[in-house]
Formats: C-alpha cells, structure tokens, sequence
C-alpha cells in the first residue's frame, strides 16, 4: 500500500516537472533539473498538508458557524453605535420631516425607524444560521471537497514564487489563458477532473479570509 502511495507521488512530481518546464515563466527564470525536482516536491508537498481542507478551515462546521455568529454581533453592534447618537444629532437628522406629519419618520423618528429594521434583519439572519446549522448537522448540504482547492494552491504558489508569473488577485473571475493551461494540466497530472474555476473561485475566496 505505502509502495503504491510512493510511486504515485513520483508519478505526479514526474508529470508536474514536465508542466512547470513547459509552463509560461518569468523572463529572468531559467530552470535547471535540480530546481524542476526541487519546485515539483515542494508542489506536493504543499499539496498533500492542504488537502484535509484544515489549514484553510474547509468543513470545519464549528468554526464556519462562528463566522456567522460574529455577523450577529456586528448587527448589536451597529444597534449600540445608532443607539448611543447624541439625541441633538437625531432630532437633526429628522428636522427634514417636520414639514411632512404623520409620516412613521415624523413620529417615530428615523433612527429609531432604522433600529427596527436592523433587528428584523438580526432575526432573519439569526434564523438563517439556525437553519443553516441543522442542515450541518443533519448532512443535508453538502461539504466542499478540499482536494481540487488544495491542487489550485500548490499550482498558485508555484506559479506566483517560482515561475515569477502575475494573476489577478482582485479579481477572481479573471484568468488568463496561460494559467488556464497551466491549472488544466495540473490538475490532470493529480488525476482530478473537478470544474477548475469554481474551484480557482474557492481558493480565492478561502485565501482572502482573515
């Protein structure tokens, strides 16, 4: 079994020598067998503590419900912030309305008109991770598969700090065609047959979280 692990490595660093050789480089890089040796292990090395999906907290239910927990509390806090408005400022604020009576501004007042939406929204959204959790739970959705993410990084960290190429880094939804080529290949030498741009999209997404 360990045999059969081992040289399906050297199969993939084998076939990931070849893509990185062939592959759109910097004008200054120029690559000898040592470094194609060296860049193809530490692609799969990089590959192989990404694809549990731990490092970027992939299906971790705890830690994702946490996220939305801290948009809760981002709600209270913006409650709290328009609470504690100065009542001159408020009565500023709906000075505009005072020439239109009867209207829920003019009795209610605007910021507290907006406090009441916000906690309608806190409950909604409050709701939504309820729901969201059982379904967690329950195994109803669906986990994201980490393994196709994994094989974007390692390709991306090559690409970027060995072969000295540029992506757009703001724009996820923009890659150019010799990426394109280089993911494809990639991907097909790790035997994966994942869609390769919502998965570029994935990475971009887990990457840019805090």
């Amino acid at each position: 079994m360990i045999r059969e692990i081992l040289k399906k490595k050297e199969q993939i660093e084998s076939e990931l020598r070849t893509i990185i050789k062939n592959s759109k480089k910097g004008i200054f890089v120029n690559l000898t067998l040592t470094n194609l040796i060296e860049i193809s292990r530490r692609m799969y090395v990089i590959y192989d503590n990404f694809k549990s999906g731990e490092k970027f907290k992939i299906n971790n239910n705890d830690e994702n419900i946490s996220i939305l927990n801290n948009v809760l509390k981002d709600f209270k806090k913006l409650n709290k912030n328009i609470d504690n408005i100065p009542n001159y400022l408020k009565e500023l604020i709906d000075r505009r309305w005072e020439q239109i009576p009867n209207t829920k501004e003019s009795l209610d007042g605007s910021t507290k008109l907006l406090q009441t939406k916000l906690q309608e929204i806190e409950e909604e959204f409050k709701n939504l991770i309820s729901i969201f959790s059982k379904d967690l739970k329950d195994g109803t959705i669906r986990n994201i598969d980490p393994t196709p993410i994994a094989i974007i990084h390692c390709a991306m960290i090559i690409w970027e700090e060995e072969l000295k190429n540029k992506y757009n880094k703001k724009n996820k939804k923009i890659i150019n065609k010799n990426l394109l080529n280089y993911l494809e290949q990639v991907f097909d030498a790790f035997s994966c047959d994942a869609d390769i741009k919502s998965n570029y999209y994935n990475w971009h997404n887990f990457k840019n979280m805090p």
